[in-house]
């Protein structure tokens, strides 16, 4: 039996020859991992396939452009980031058109799904994993990424990771440990804890089992390529998902004319910076180095500025503790929801929440507000999550990413 042909042999043949079967079998290989992920990161089966077919239609048209040093999984996985990314703005839009088109008792209906109580503590590890997971996979090094990548979501040997990354197997062991040890870190600061040892026996069979075929909605692989390649002969970006991968498009371009940006500013302020390591006597002075925090990342939510959603934060815990109803409801979203254990209510303005301020603020409430820590909060495309559910944080609207208290669950712990 013949070895497989390797992931560049079949963009070759595609580029060159323009061997349709050979770009099938390459999206047949990674719509497992690629669908996963989207999956992840947009919560709806239907925007997880949207995301694959732009994923796939970009690669159709930018597999020319590929060489012998790309990793495609690496490729792949940075590209449903930026898909997953655009594709839940535009859906923030349409919900809050629909919210605000809606009248009161449908925005009650509408504006449900905010009520539900995230990860609980009878959640399983996973579970609290997969939310956070592609967030921190993406804040690592891109030879850290590939290392976990090829290693667990990719399902290579040690002696693969070692040929793709360039390395001896004992160093892409290593690689891979390290790379393990910093995922942890970041997932650690975003409060979920795993051990190392234990964070890779998930994902060996997490990550396995989702990006498996069988996870995968049936015909869908075939579907995505038969769409990417009728993507590639058309001069136009006609179906939502081709404009989606124009987008992604963009996105990559930013990637690659970024370092040219920053360099020539380098060069710019280079006189600079080293006159302000010279001192006096003429004797280089070494630059303190301090460790670089990891930054908290709220944009699933709509947040772009994670210290501006700490700050509001910041500000609802000072104005509840001084009783200072005003201030809070200046930093209320209204139509405000409110979820008791037997109705939901929507609470139109800032005179009805004064008026219900007693009710709203329960001793509970003000003292998961207290004791919320102004980092790394579970965010998703609901918002930002204080508690167990019991106080949500969202945008003002699509176009204004102000922080909001949007909604409290009374019911999220029982109440």
């Amino acid at each position: 039996m013949s070895n497989p042909q390797s992931d560049h042999e079949l963009l070759r043949a595609y580029v060159e020859v323009g061997s349709e079967p050979a770009f099938t079998e390459l999206v047949q290989r990674y719509v497992g991992m690629v669908h996963a992920s989207a999956l992840r990161q947009t919560g709806r089966s239907d925007l997880a396939e949207e995301v694959v077919q732009a994923v796939f239609i970009l690669l159709a048209r930018k597999a020319e452009t590929f060489d012998d040093q790309v990793l495609l999984g690496g490729w792949l996985f940075r590209s449903v980031r930026f898909a997953a990314s655009d594709l839940l703005k535009a859906e923030r839009r349409r919900q809050f058109r629909e919210t605000v088109a809606y009248s009161m008792k449908a925005q009650e209906d509408a504006l449900d799904p905010i009520s539900c109580a995230g990860p609980s503590a009878t959640t399983d590890s996973w579970t609290h994993i997969a939310p956070e997971l592609d967030g921190c996979l993406a804040q690592l090094g891109e030879t850290d990424r590939a290392a976990i990548l090829l290693r667990f979501f990719e399902e290579k040997s040690f002696p693969e990771v070692g040929t793709a990354l360039r390395l001896t197997e004992e160093a892409a062991r290593k690689r891979v440990t390290r790379a393990m040890g910093k995922l942890q870190t970041l997932l650690v600061h975003r409060g979920v804890t795993a051990s190392v040892l234990g964070l890779g026996s998930l994902l060996s069979t997490q990550a396995a089992a989702n990006t498996a075929q069988a996870a995968v909605p049936v015909g869908l692989g075939l579907k995505a390529a038969t769409v990417a390649l009728a993507a590639k002969s058309s001069a136009a970006w006609a179906t939502p998902a081709a404009a989606l991968a124009k987008s992604v498009g963009h996105h990559w371009l930013w990637v690659q004319l970024k370092p040219w940006l920053f360099g020539a500013a380098a060069l710019i302020t280079a006189g600079t910076m080293t006159a302000a390591l010279v001192d006096l006597s003429g004797r280089i002075r070494q630059p303190s180095v301090r460790a670089t925090p990891v930054r908290a990342d709220y944009r699933s939510a709509g947040f772009p500025d994670a210290d501006r959603v700490h700050a509001v934060i910041g500000e609802l815990q000072a104005a509840v503790a001084r009783g200072d109803v005003d201030a809070v409801a200046t930093r209320v979203r209204f139509p405000f929801r409110l979820n008791t254990g037997s109705e939901a209510r929507v609470i139109p303005d800032a005179t009805a929440f004064s008026a219900s301020y007693a009710e709203i603020f329960t001793p509970e409430i003000r003292a998961t507000l207290a004791k919320c820590p102004r980092a790394a909060l579970f965010s998703n495309l609901k918002g930002v999550m204080i508690g167990s559910g019991d106080l949500w944080l969202a945008p003002v609207s699509p176009d204004n990413p102000e922080p909001r208290l949007a909604a409290i669950n009374l019911k999220a712990t029982g109440r």
